[in-house]
Parts: C-alpha cells; structure tokens; sequence
C-alpha cells in the first residue's frame, strides 16, 4: 500500500480542474478523520462508554481497534495525495471513506444510545455528503485513460459480480429459513436488536453497488473502473474490522459465526492479491485516447428503462403497505409501534403511492413537474424504509423493505446520473416562489434540529436514552439519525443553492418540499396518537400545511415544460 501512496509513483494525473472541485471534499474529509480519531479512540480507552450488550460490545471495540490503526491512517494518507494529484491515492481514498460510511452507519443507528450518539451521527452525515460529492466530482475517465491491463479489469469485474452472488446466497441462507419459520435468527437474539444491519446494509446497498460496477467495468465505462479499485479497498478494510471484531470476540468467549468470519478472510484474502494487480495498472501516462462517447446526461433525454427500478417498486410497495394493514400478529413490535406502523402504511397506500405512480406515467412521457415529484417521492420512500428496516423488528416482509430501501436508493442515482440538465434548466419557469421556499426550509430544518438536540442533550445530561428510544424499543432513534444527519444539512444546503438561483438548488428544493410535506402529512396523525392536542401536534400541522403550499404553488410556477 506503500508502493500506492508513494512520491515516486508519478501518478499525479488528476485534472487541476477536478482537484479544484474536489477541495470542499478534502476539507470535510479532515473534519471526518479528526471526528473519526475521537469515536474510535473513545470507544477503545473510555471505560463504560459503550452500552451494548456482552455479544454487541467486543465487536464494536474490535472495529474501533482496526479503524484507529490501519483505516484511519490509510484514509488520511491517501487524503493527503489525492490533494497532490495521486489517481492512485484517489481510489484508496474514496474506498476507505466507504468503508467509514459503512462503519458509522452501523454505529449511528446500530450502537446503543450514549454519549458519543450526536458524534456517530455527525460522522454518518459528513460522510455520506462527502461520498456524493468525491463521488460526482472524480475524474473517473481520466483514470479509465491510464488504466492498462484490460484482462485486469475484465478479472475485476467477474470478482465483483462473483463476490455480489456469494454475499447474497450468504445472507440468504441464514435469513430464509428463519423466514420461511416465521423465527427471529439466532444472531439477532444474541445480539438484541431488532433486525440486523449488516443484513439491510448489504443485501439493500452493498450487492447492488457491487453488481453494477462488475456490469459497468465489464462493459468499460469509466465509473467500473473507478469504483473496482473503491470496491477492492473497502473489502480490504472491512475484512479487517471483522477480523478485529472476531479477536475481541474470542478474547470475550463470545461466539462466533463461521460464515461471517469466512466473508471476511474472503474478503481479506482476495482484496490483498487484487489490489496488487489493479493499482500498478494505473500508469503514470495515459494508455489510451480520450474515447468517444455517447452525448452526456446534459444533453439527451431520460432513457426509459431508467423508469424500470421505480417500476418495480409499485408491487412491493403494495405488498409490504397491505401486508402491515391485513396480516395479523406481521409487526412484532410493542403497542406503542405498531399503531404508528400501521397509520404510516395506509398513509402510503393512500396517498404516497397513487401519487408516486402518477408521477413515474408523467415522468415517463418527458414531464419536468413529474420528474421532480418522483424524485421527491422516492426520496420520501427512501426516508420510509430506512426506518422500516432499521427500525421495525425482524418479522416476515423484512426483505421487502430492504428491497424497497434499495430500490428507491439507486432509483434516485439512475435518474440523477441520467438527468437532463440543460433541457431541465431551460424547463424551470419563472413563477418559482424561491426566496419563500428557501426560507421555509431554513425554518423547518432549523426547528427539527432544535428539537431533536434539545431532546438528545437534555437526555446525555441526565445520563439515559430519550423517551422515544425507550418506548420504541430500539438501541437510537431512526428519526433523530436521519433528521439530524441527513435532512436538515440538506434543507440548509437546498435553501442557499437556491438563494443562489444554482439548478441543483431547485432539484433539490423540489424533492425536499414533496418528501418534507408527505413526512408531515402523516406526522400530524403520528403525532396526535402519541402526543394529543398539543404543541408539537399543533406545530405539525402548522408545517404540514404551509409545507403543501408552497410545494404546490413550486410546481405550478415550474411552467408546463417538457424534457422530452
């Protein structure tokens, strides 16, 4: 890994353009080691910080032992010359940032609630902000020109495609039985959560990415290229941390499940080899011309098949919303959540899905409006069944909902990564309420964030979990994750690109205030079932309303333009 980092690879052929767009990036990155070096330090010397349980607690000290001493230093060494102009040192920067991402997802919403939960989630957020924007802004045809060895990459890809097989008949074969049981899986007892993460993590997000870059470097599109090398240096680092958490383990006399520890000398085991075979294919010159290549997204419209992923959301949806209304004893939660389960899923039959399904037929024939309201939409059902499979315990539709939390997540990456960005700036009409959209979102995501933190700091103060974590039954909150960490960063960051007429500030607004205006349409009777007539019912439906205001006049003033 040295050979990789090292001066003397003369790789510095990341464009002074790209290292330009990607200095934001850097910065945040600083901020994610400097954060990052505090979590797992904390975890690893602070005695009684971590809650979990005996099974939960040498595996969480394991990962923190392996992101101290090999990931965070790899991440900040490959930090410091992707900023020199490294193509190599930009993959293992951008896989190590996965695999913190994958960690700290996993510590946000995983780890029992204490006093480091407002630092998981600020890791979690800065993370996923730098992944979309390192991602968006790599220079992946560049390092698809010095890229020699074609055997390589089609090796590469054929590794990815086989690791995605083997990783689902994995997970498969421990979940189905119990499903097919009507059981909760025995690594879920031991542990005492409601549904397992790694389960969500991979078979929602992890095996689809890992398809897609086989099909992709296969057929030797720049983005393959870049994200085998990602794929290869988070499997490397994640393997590793398993390994950790497995020493820890033994040391406890936990036991440990042998398919788990086999993914991860799997892992290890062929990361290694790979990565000694794919970086030194990064030359120092390039080894191809620029290749020619088809109009870019700015400059043709949505192909139709990019409407397929959203497609096939419709029957699962009908499936996992008239599942938890019609089948009895489905939720396994306590009376408290299952009431809110079930008001959530005949809000999403009733009104999400007519609306999402009229929004796909629009989108389909070229209309501007039903793009955006299908963006916002799937943003909404992302948010959904983020919570239904983190949240709700492991009953017999739990990979419905991980399928639908995967679907409505690359969903929105095809349609971004094919948007029309010329024809959708020349589409936005004049009558856009910008300032009072920008500012409704600066005043919804202000008060979110003031509630939420006043809830958390007053109960790290008083040394427990917030009231909802306790009744809920759950190690965090879904929603204080999720709010705090994603939502209101992007309701600020929505409200200033818009204050500055920038065309991704008008997409995102648009999604914001469809997915902003549905969470509150089904909060308010949430809100009453928990609360009563009181203020944050009533505040509720204060934002509830002017919320479909303003998204409905937003999509009146964006004009009757066409993309197609």
């Amino acid at each position: 890994m040295a050979y990789a980092l090292a001066d003397s690879d003369r790789v510095r052929r990341v464009a002074p353009g790209a290292r330009t767009a990607l200095a934001p990036f850097y910065a945040l990155s600083g901020l994610i080691a400097l954060l990052v070096l505090v979590a797992a330090g904390g975890g690893l010397f602070i005695p009684g910080l971590y809650r979990d349980n005996a099974y939960m607690l040498p595996q969480a000290q394991g990962n923190d032992l392996v992101t101290l001493v090999f990931s965070l230093p790899l991440f900040v060494g490959a930090l410091v010359f992707t900023a020199r102009g490294s193509l190599r040192a930009q993959v293992i920067w951008l896989g190590s940032l996965g695999y913190l991402l994958y960690t700290y997802i996993t510590m946000a919403f995983d780890a029992v609630f204490n006093s480091f939960f407002l630092l998981y989630v600020a890791i979690f957020g800065l993370c996923v902000f730098t992944a979309i924007g390192a991602l968006s802004h790599a220079d992946a045809d560049a390092l698809r020109r010095h890229f020699a060895g074609e055997k390589t990459a089609r090796a590469l890809a054929v590794y990815c495609l086989a690791l995605a097989v083997l990783l689902f008949f994995t997970w498969g074969g421990q979940l189905v039985p119990a499903l097919l049981a009507n059981k909760v899986p025995e690594t879920l007892v031991l542990a005492g959560t409601p549904t397992s993460f790694v389960w969500v993590l991979d078979l929602g997000i992890l095996i689809p990415f890992l398809a897609l870059t086989g099909i992709w470097l296969w057929r030797r599109q720049s983005r393959g290229y870049l994200l085998a090398g990602v794929v290869l240096v988070k499997g490397l680092t994640l393997g590793l941390a398993i390994l950790g958490m497995a020493y820890f383990m033994l040391r406890d006399g936990q036991p440990i499940d042998a398919g788990i520890l086999a993914v991860a000398l799997l892992f290890v085991g062929s990361a290694l080899p790979l990565l000694a075979l794919y970086l030194p294919r990064i030359k120092s010159e390039p080894q191809t011309p620029p290749v020619a290549v088809a109009p870019s997204s700015a400059t043709r419209p949505i192909p139709r098949w990019c409407f397929l992923l959203p497609a096939a959301m419709v029957p699962l949806l009908l499936l996992a919303t008239l599942g938890g209304l019609l089948v009895p004893g489905l939720y396994h939660d306590n009376d408290l959540v299952v009431p809110q389960n079930q008001i959530q899923d005949l809000f999403m039959l009733v009104v999400a899905l007519p609306l999402f399904m009229l929004a796909l037929v629009g989108a389909a024939r070229g209309s501007l409006r039903a793009l955006l309201l299908l963006l916002g939409c799937l943003a909404y059902f992302l948010y959904s069944y983020i919570h239904y499979s983190f949240g709700v315990r492991h009953n017999q539709y739990f990979l419905a909902y991980v399928w639908l939390l995967g679907l409505s997540l690359y969903s929105l990456v095809v349609l971004f990564v094919h948007l029309d960005r010329e024809r959708l700036a020349a589409g936005l009409g004049a009558g856009v309420p910008r300032k009072p959209a920008a500012v409704f979102l600066l005043i919804a995501g202000g008060l979110v964030a003031l509630a939420w933190l006043a809830d958390v700091v007053l109960s790290l103060l008083a040394g427990t979990a917030p009231e909802t974590v306790k009744l809920a039954g759950t190690p965090s909150s879904v929603t204080y994750v999720l709010d705090l960490g994603l939502l209101v960063p992007a309701c600020f960051l929505a409200a200033v690109w818009l204050w500055q007429r920038r065309l991704w500030g008008y997409v995102l607004v648009a999604m914001l205030l469809v997915t902003t205006s549905l969470i509150d349409l089904v909060g308010v009777p949430l809100s009453l079932f928990l609360l009563g007539v009181t203020g944050p019912a009533g505040i509720m439906a204060v934002l509830a309303t002017v919320g479909v205001a303003l998204t409905v006049w937003f999509f009146i003033g964006l004009g009757q333009k066409r993309l197609s």
